[in-house]
């Protein structure tokens, strides 16, 4: 389905005649048959004059409408095409005008087209009128127009950053309305203040759209196009129907329950076959594939027909059964045709929840609503309209299919002859030669199947379309051909270029992906491939902790990125002092995609490794072809010389090799870093992540500079310096021409690593911005409209705790950053849009006395809305207080500490620290800060303070355990007695009384809410039997 292009722009007054030029030239170069004229600026008298509106006529057969009457001067003037284009208004106000948008045989959409005022109090009628307007929506909605806010940091550029509160305005807006942003082209900002010493840009102009909006048009995305004549850019909706493309095929999970498809697979495979078994295997592949193409049930709409015929033939035998309702066999037969039914819908709810890839979800009758939300909106977001390069602004697939094809197709074939550099990178540790054997023991086929069966069923597949779903339910036919295979890999080292070709999908890193640098590349590999990289991967990860530098944190076992950030966080503390230091995050240009293989191979047998591990290495990362994933079909098939793929299991493991060179280099050269005593550290690794200390001096900037190039020369890595930044403590003079060394710019006193800050002052809320972004984007309100209250409490336990878990690691959230998240996370979990069924029904349906439930829904929401967001600190802060403490342990001087007492505080976080960075936080500490208490009367007191708070945090733990413990016992007592009032006078009196208990303490019992939902089990079926 399509509409015809329309447009809103804020033409900053429409009295002089080149506006309605302008608008004029807008119309006819986009073909527009409706325009929204914003800020139109027009006296109420001047428009009921019949020149003035024959005047600025901007289509032949127009028709218009406007708010005049509600504002002066006037703000909105809508003008159509009355040929093409039917509008009828529904509500008028100063901001908005909303009404019914219509074209020929297109579905009729709802379209409010708004101008919000300027000031934030005025606009809280805006929002206010648009909420009550969703109330009743059950149609395509979008709304467009000049909001006068932004939604997101990034959205603005120059000027005064705004405050929380003033961002969360069009969040909360959005939120409460179901909406969200449409996937756009051309310019990210619309407005720019026609200032050159001052410039501010800003996104002020955009499109929401509602769910149903994108059900209807999946291609719909809007274009901001160049400003000309005013401040503001003209935004032009465009939802034409998109070409279709050939779809690659894809392995879908509901032919295993078709006798069809196991008919097929045993023909195929049971034919004979002489080529290698490598071959053998993937001409049955290639076999199968075409077969199942030609088969009727090969498409999902085979699942959609039979479902509508199976409602047929079950509403038949309704029909039957009114004549004769005690009949046998007719009973039978609806039986048989409710059982088809419930099958053929069962296979169709795990066909979305395969494409959704929501595997947390319980999938019930709610949660499919939200996956076909999430598909649509995916799809619109991913769909690739357009993009822009040196040569232009690019359309049409296959034009934007030769550019990417071009663009990867030079990244991965690197010019230079990397790898074979005349001074090459200090060895450092070997491989040890009693682990050598071990690496190239033959694998059995027990190894090979337990990594089949330990593979994600619904990861994405690689170019042949088959998942690892298709291996573990068909592994008894398939098994034997496998097994073969890879063992004839691993005694040739010889893989065909078709078994690990690898397709490049391109994931947008916004709503505004228009430059190729805005997508994220992820190389899918083949299931196959991906066998024989996992088990090669499961013999190397035992080897890397004895040969990787001590920096490298990333991906190397018994090493965590928790260990890099709290260590750069303890380092950067030292910039307060007197000392002349520095710290730069380098960024590295196109990391994975650009290492020399040579130089890696080399690197391997500098190292120690066999040579045959070494060839079965070569083997999977030599001659690697790629096609582009363009809009679900396969694009090119080129060849690569450099880089290794992200999507590999291997490719983490082997980056970490070749960037144990720069470790080496780094150590062996004349850089200074910090050092303090015996301690001394220069960086910090994490993959391809960056961190250098050290003195902050002109030549060690260049030694440091030189031990970069050189790496640079030998590996095909080079760092990019627009993205690299540079922190300086705060004695150092000369911070511009030490920043130009490197070719960085410095920056103030904080940075962002692993996606966490750190900085030698104190984290600010203003630091927690990304964080409380992202979990905004995460609790989207269109999500709340389609998940039950069980599907809802799953999403928070799998995306909103595990965003948490890790911030909380490495940083301690502040506690107005902590009542925000709570404030977001409550409003999804409770507060439904227009109290549904979904908020009310689960309380009202139980609680029949209306004293009882005013009371227990007091108590119930209040205790969840202040503590359900943040249930993990709890928990957290006991496992981590130790760390805690030391982390504040600035405040306090230390001196000579013993390390015993440290490794025996039962801190697991310490401990780990202490293994794996051989005590360099603990002797940093100790060395940097000077005695000023005896060390046993300073360690009794700590002690005594650790022992205080544990003891006050446990007592506080198990009164929420028993509140927990009180709401898990409830279902019990509700279905043994078989009365509702027992079970809930039993929660009346698990809340109050501990509630009451809790208050001459002081103690308000937190994490109940979430340690009732651990002792359930977290399932929808205990949860909806609960509530």
């Amino acid at each position: 389905m399509s509409l015809p292009p329309f447009a809103s722009w804020n033409v900053r007054g429409f009295n002089n005649p080149l506006k309605v030029s302008m608008c004029k030239d807008l119309i006819s170069s986009h073909n527009l048959k409706f325009l929204a004229i914003l800020e139109a600026k027009i006296q109420p008298a001047l428009a009921m004059d019949p020149w003035f509106s024959h005047c600025h006529k901007v289509f032949d057969n127009e028709l218009c409408c406007d708010n005049f009457a509600f504002s002066n001067p006037g703000r909105i003037w809508l003008k159509w095409d009355s040929t093409a284009i039917s509008f009828s208004p529904s509500f008028i106000s100063s901001q908005v005008i909303h009404g019914l948008f219509s074209s020929g045989s297109s579905p009729p959409i709802l379209l409010s087209v708004i101008y919000a005022a300027n000031q934030p109090e005025e606009r809280k009628l805006l929002w206010d009128n648009l909420l009550h307007i969703s109330q009743n929506i059950n149609l395509p909605w979008a709304v467009l127009g000049d909001f006068n806010c932004h939604r997101f940091d990034y959205e603005k550029a120059g000027g005064s950053s705004l405050s929380l509160g003033r961002l969360g305005e069009l969040k909360n807006f959005i939120f409460n309305c179901g909406l969200q942003d449409l996937s756009s082209v051309g310019l990210l900002f619309t407005w720019y203040n026609q200032r050159v010493d001052l410039p501010i840009h800003i996104k002020l102009d955009r499109i929401l759209v509602n769910s149903d909006f994108l059900d209807f048009f999946p291609t719909a995305h809007y274009k901001v196009d160049s400003p000309f004549g005013s401040d503001h850019s003209p935004i032009i909706l465009l939802a034409n129907s998109a070409n279709r493309t050939f779809s690659r095929f894809l392995f879908k999970k509901f032919w295993l329950n078709l006798d069809g498809f196991w008919d097929v697979l045993l023909n195929v495979f049971n034919s004979p076959n002489l080529a290698s078994p490598i071959s053998a295997f993937y001409n049955c592949l290639k076999a199968l594939k075409g077969k199942i193409k030609g088969m009727n049930w090969s498409s999902s709409n085979f699942l959609s027909n039979a479902i509508l015929e199976a409602k047929s033939h079950q509403l038949q035998c309704l029909n039957a059964l009114q004549s004769s309702p005690l009949d046998q066999g007719c009973n039978s037969n609806l039986n048989l045709a409710n059982d088809r039914l419930n099958h053929l819908q069962m296979e169709w709810a795990s066909w979305i929840a395969q494409r959704a890839k929501s595997y947390w979800l319980t999938q019930g009758e709610d949660d499919l609503g939200f996956l076909y939300a999430k598909i649509r909106s995916r799809a619109n977001r991913n769909l690739i309209k357009k993009i822009s390069s040196i040569r232009g602004t690019i359309t049409g697939h296959h034009n934007i299919a030769r550019e990417l094809i071009e663009h990867f197709q030079t990244l991965f074939n690197a010019t230079e002859n990397f790898g074979n550099h005349s001074t090459s990178s200090p060895v450092g540790n070997m491989v040890p030669s009693s682990l050598t054997d071990s690496l190239v023991e033959p694998f059995s086929d027990m190894d090979i199947k337990a990594v089949v069966f330990a593979g994600k069923p619904d990861s994405a597949p690689g170019p042949d379309g088959f998942s690892f779903s298709f291996y573990q339910q068909a592994w008894h036919i398939i098994g034997y051909k496998v097994c073969s295979a890879v063992r004839h890999f691993f005694t040739t080292g010889v893989m065909p270029k078709g078994a690990k070709a690898t397709a490049i999908s391109l994931i947008p890193k916004g709503s505004h992906a228009v430059n190729i640098s805005d997508f994220r590349p992820i190389s899918l590999c083949n299931v196959f491939y991906k066998i024989v990289a996992k088990l090669i991967a499961n013999r190397l990860k035992p080897i890397l902790p004895h040969i990787i530098h001590i920096s490298q944190a990333g991906f190397i076992a018994g090493r965590q990125s928790m260990d890099n950030i709290i260590l750069a966080n303890e380092l950067l503390k030292v910039f307060r002092g007197s000392q002349k230091l520095f710290c730069a995050k380098l960024d590295i240009k196109k990391a994975f995609d650009s290492v020399s293989r040579e130089f890696l191979l080399n690197r391997m047998k500098l190292k120690g490794f066999p040579d045959k591990f070494i060839d079965w290495i070569k083997g999977c990362i030599s001659n690697v072809h790629f096609s582009i994933c363009l809009n679900g079909s396969l694009e090119g098939f080129f060849s690569s010389s450099s880089g290794l793929r992200q999507g590999c299991p291997l490719s983490p493991l082997l980056f970490c090799i070749a960037m144990d060179g720069l470790s080496q280099r780094l150590h062996h050269s004349s850089f200074i870093g910090l050092n303090q005593g015996s301690f001394s550290i220069n960086h910090l690794m994490y993959a391809d992540d960056l961190l250098v200390f050290g003195v902050a001096s002109h030549d060690n900037l260049n030694h440091l500079n030189s031990s970069l190039r050189l790496f640079s020369e030998e590996s095909g890595l080079f760092i990019n310096p627009t993205k690299s930044h540079i922190i300086f403590s705060k004695s150092v003079g000369n911070v511009d021409l030490l920043a130009s060394i490197l070719g960085s710019p410095s920056i103030e006193n904080s940075l962002i690593y692993l996606g966490l800050p750190i900085t030698y002052n104190r984290l600010s809320f203003a630091h927690f911005q990304p964080l409380l972004s992202r979990l905004s984007a995460l609790l989207e309100g269109w999500k709340v409209r389609f998940l039950s209250f069980a599907g809802r409490v799953q999403f928070i336990k799998f995306t909103i705790s595990n965003t948490l878990a890790y911030w909380i690691r490495g940083a301690i959230i502040p506690k107005a950053c902590r009542k925000i998240i709570s404030k977001l996370c409550s409003r999804f979990l409770f507060l439904v849009i227009s109290m549904t069924r979904n908020c009310i029904s689960f309380l009202g349906n139980l609680l029949l006395n209306l004293k009882i439930r005013v009371v227990l829904a007091f108590l119930l929401l209040t205790r969840c809305i202040m503590e359900f967001a943040v249930p993990l600190f709890g928990a957290c802060i006991i496992l981590k207080l130790f760390w805690v403490v030391f982390l504040k342990l600035d405040f306090f001087p230390l001196g000579n500490l013993p390390l015993w007492l440290l490794l025996n505080s039962g801190s697991w976080c310490v401990i780990l620290l202490c293994k794996t960075r051989n005590f360099s936080v603990l002797r940093w500490r100790m060395a940097a800060t000077s005695p000023c208490f005896g060390i046993l009367g300073f360690a009794g007191i700590l002690l005594g303070i650790i022992f205080l708070m544990l003891l006050w945090l446990v007592v506080r733990l198990w009164i929420s355990f028993l509140m927990g413990l009180g709401f898990y016992l409830m279902p019990g007592l509700y279905i043994s007695n078989g009365s509702c009032f027992p079970f809930l006078w039993w929660r009346l009196i698990v809340w109050t009384g501990l509630v009451l208990l809790s208050l001459p303490l002081k103690i308000l019992p937190l994490n109940s809410m979430i340690i009732w939902m651990m002792l359930v089990g977290l399932n929808s079926f205990g949860i909806k039997r609960m509530l």
